[in-house]
């Protein structure tokens, strides 16, 4: 982390996208960390006992967290991180990307990234697996 200058991409390795997603992140330039967010609700590929949520005002991040009640989005795997996202991380007892999100969030320094109906895919179990590959095949 101590090597990043600028920013970097950030993604998830579990995670299958639409590769525009990643287009997306790079041309972000908020703050110290932009994440790619999906805001339709009700798609059916997401988890919704493992799936990360997000909640905004505006472009802006106020909150995030798989636990979260009061949420508009949910949290692609993508992000657009500088190296304040890096020393913030290391900062944190217990380092997760959530926390270091949520840290920056409070200081109004992580955007939220709209990926539209670009798709994207946590890959956690056979269900998420087959998703992928009809998905993939098409």
């Amino acid at each position: 982390a101590a090597r990043v200058r600028g920013r970097a991409l950030l993604t998830m390795s579990d995670h299958i996208v639409d590769p525009r997603i990643y287009r997306l992140l790079v041309a972000a330039n908020d703050g110290d960390a932009a994440l790619g967010v999906d805001r339709r609700l009700d798609h059916h590929w997401v988890d919704l006992e493992d799936v990360t949520r997000v909640r905004t005002e505006g472009s802006h991040i106020v909150d995030i967290g798989k636990g979260l009640g009061n949420y508009d989005a949910y949290d692609t795997g993508v992000f657009a991180v500088s190296q304040r996202f890096f020393e913030r991380l290391a900062s944190l007892d217990a380092p997760s990307l959530s926390d270091a999100m949520r840290s920056l969030a409070i200081e109004g320094r992580a955007f939220a990234a709209d990926t539209g109906d670009l798709c994207w895919l946590d890959v956690d179990d056979a269900r998420a697996h087959g998703i992928a590959e009809n998905w993939l095949a098409a």
